[in-house]
């Protein structure tokens, strides 16, 4: 979720990540920013649900909770983020990251969208 704004601070590009302008303490709460910003497609992170980004579990009634909220608004999930870093030296890290991502991918048609990101990671292990 990003958005053009040349007087943003940090930002090299004149980008602006809108992260801070819409997250809220509920699910609902965010979507309802979300929508009021004038966005109708958006890459989703689980950790808006109120979890981690890269949950144990994704129950289908909790999939399906999402995407009728995001439904309920006119927004669209493009995507659902499913980042961990791949690249970690820790092997047993690795190996969580991919089962949760496993996770992810078996609930991401209950979430309404056929396409989860990834990024590759690093070897730092405290920064991807």
């Amino acid at each position: 979720m990003r958005s053009r704004s040349p007087t943003s601070p940090g930002a090299c590009d004149g980008t602006r990540d809108l992260r801070q302008d819409l997250i809220r303490p509920t699910l609902s709460e965010t979507l309802n920013a979300v929508r009021a910003s004038g966005l109708v497609t958006i890459q989703f992170n689980m950790a808006l649900a109120g979890g981690p980004s890269m949950p144990d579990e994704i129950p289908a009634l909790l999939a399906s909770h999402i995407r009728a909220e995001a439904s309920s608004r006119g927004l669209r999930l493009a995507a659902v983020s499913g980042t961990y870093n791949m690249a970690h030296p820790d092997a047993s890290a690795r190996a969580d990251g991919q089962r949760r991502l496993h996770e992810l991918i078996a609930a991401a048609a209950g979430l309404g969208t056929g396409v989860v990101t990834l990024c590759t990671g690093s070897r730092d292990a405290t920064d991807m």
